[in-house]
């Protein structure tokens, strides 16, 4: 992402987690989540719905990397 210089829009980030938490790739959400606070990017709604679904779904991992970026 940033080394293109080209950022997506909020719109595509939350496309891009949602996307990878229907097929449950949360540690990929979560790293994507960590670069948008990089970018001062904020993820919407349904963003974070289902990233909270997809680590209701998932072991202690998923749950300790969520809690990391939002602390």
């Amino acid at each position: 992402m940033s080394a293109t210089k080209h950022c997506l829009r909020p719109e595509s980030f939350e496309r891009l987690i949602r996307g990878l938490c229907q097929i449950v790739k949360v540690d990929d959400a979560c790293f994507v989540l960590e670069q948008m606070e990089k970018m001062s990017v904020g993820l919407g709604t349904e963003g974070w719905a289902a990233l909270i679904a997809a680590v209701g779904e998932r072991n202690c991992n998923a749950v300790q990397l969520l809690h990391e970026v939002l602390v």
